[in-house]
This record gives structure tokens, C-alpha cells and sequence, in this order.
């Protein structure tokens, strides 16, 4: 079922995120930051009775939500998704009480550590190689891109995953849409964190879509234990992360995200 229809059932929904496995979470995280996923909200992720993730309609990939060639901003690219930190979807569902309060644990960081870095695997690696040395065009002819810019920022995301890991490239990719939030200062509170957010602002900036940017804060994973058991590949830089400790303070912030094998 989407997984908006089984937050409608709060009794259920935490034990079933909760056995997400880690590797399907890495996976749609990198899928999302690499193919620009713009609209990766609660009903396009479904998720299945053994708690597998499927990614749907992904009709506003690769920037077509938001590319406007007459605009004042450079909207090539603007992603936002509930798996990637420092964008709209994932900052205004990581403290909601929806889905039985168990959204945070969606944040790939829960599951590769703080720091967001990544093993990729080798074939990824390869396809990744081929994407950032190719020149736009023979990306954009090969696939069948409308639009030459969705394969030239394909390929400068390609090109950032594979040199500077995936924090640094997310941050790279949201530049933009930064820029825009920048602009809004007047009338918005932006660039601000939760904690410094009346609930006012905090209304405001979750439902405000003109910019996919928000600061990126530390996740919420309300203690989960990744589940790497089984996985074709472990995708965590930091082998050592277990997870599992993370602690709140009254107001749900966290205090702690990791566990070290010693």
C-alpha cells in the first residue's frame, strides 16, 4: 500500500517502517538525489506486505517539475524527498507525529550514519562513470531526455556523487533552490531551524513549494536499529554504525544518533 494509506493505520505503521530494509532506503535515497525526484511525498512511496519499497509515479523526475526556461532562478533541478536530508519533504516529515511519529526513520542517514556517506556499489559506480563522462547531448539522444538541461544536470550529479559523496552533492544540487529561499527572506522565515521556528513560521515553511531548500538537521530516528541482515550490499561508509541509541530531549530533538562497535 502507499505509504500514506498505512499511516492511516498508526497502530501498524511503525513496526512496518521500522523493517524497512536498510539497503532498500540507501537505495531510494540515491535514486532520488541522482534522477532529481521532486515530489517524493508519502503517496509515492509504496510499501509492501514484507515491507519492501517500491518508488511510484515518477512522473516529475530529472527536474520537469520545475524547469522553466524563462525563469529569473536556474530551477534545473529542485529535490525534494522524504529520504533526503535539506529538502521540503524530509524536513517538514521529520518530526511529524504522522505515521505513528515513525517518518524520521526514513531519513537514509538513519541507516548509513550521520554523516550521510556512502559505499556505493560497483555497478552503480560504473553507470555513475558513464553518465558524468558522457557529454549531455549523447545522454539526452541515448535516453530520449525533452530537454538537454535534464541530461547535463544528470550529469553534474552524476559527476558530484562519485567525487564528493552524497552529502556534498546534495548540498551542491540544492544551491538554487537556497538562492531562491534566500530571495524570500522578507516574507519568509527561511534558513532558520525548527527549534528557532514559532509555530507560525514552522506552518509557513512546511507548506511553502517555491523552494525545495531547508537546512539540513541532524536526523530524527527515534532508535532504530538498521537492518542490514541479508543485503546484497551494505551501502554504509561506517560499517561500524549500528544505530539504535538515539535519544530525545522533551521537545523531540535529538541528543545522540550513533552506536559504535568497539
Amino acid at each position: 500500500m502507499a505509504l500514506s494509506a498505512l499511516c492511516s493505520k498508526p497502530a501498524l505503521a511503525p513496526a512496518v517502517l521500522r523493517a524497512i530494509p536498510s539497503h532498500e532506503i540507501a537505495k531510494a535515497a540515491v535514486f532520488d538525489f541522482l534522477f532529481c525526484a521532486g515530489d517524493r511525498h508519502t503517496q509515492n512511496v509504496y510499501v509492501s506486505d514484507d515491507a519492501s519499497v517500491t518508488l511510484i509515479d515518477n512522473d516529475n523526475l530529472l527536474g520537469e517539475q520545475v524547469f522553466k526556461p524563462e525563469s529569473k532562478f536556474e530551477r534545473a533541478c529542485a529535490v525534494s524527498s522524504l529520504f533526503l536530508p535539506g529538502t521540503m519533504e524530509s524536513w517538514r516529515l521529520r518530526r511529524s507525529k504522522y505515521c505513528g511519529g515513525a517518518l524520521g526513520t526514513l531519513d537514509y542517514r538513519c541507516h548509513v550514519g550521520p554523516s550521510g556517506e556512502l559505499a556505493l556499489p560497483e555497478k552503480l559506480r560504473r553507470c555513475l562513470r558513464t553518465l558524468a563522462d558522457d557529454d549531455a547531448e549523447t545522454t539526452r539522444a541515448t535516453f530520449g531526455m525533452l530537454e538537454r538541461v535534464y541530461a547535463e544536470t544528470l550529469k553534474k550529479r552524476a559527476g558530484d556523487l562519485l567525487s564528493e559523496g552524497l552529502t556534498e552533492a546534495l548540498r551542491r544540487a540544492g544551491l538554487a533552490e537556497k538562492a531562491i529561499s534566500d530571495a524570500a527572506a522578507g516574507e519568509r522565515p527561511v534558513g532558520k531551524l525548527w527549534e528557532e521556528l514559532d509555530e507560525d513560521g514552522k506552518a509557513k515553511m512546511m507548506a511553502w513549494r517555491d523552494s525545495m531548500w531547508r537546512p539540513t538537521e541532524p536526523a530524527v530516528c527515534h532508535g532504530l536499529v538498521p537492518n542490514w541482515e541479508g543485503a546484497p550490499h551494505d551501502w554504509r561508509r561506517d560499517a561500524r554504525f549500528e544505530g539504535g541509541n538515539a535519544t530525545c530531549d522533551e521537545t523531540g530533538a535529538q541528543i545522540q544518533s550513533t552506536t559504535e562497535r568497539k
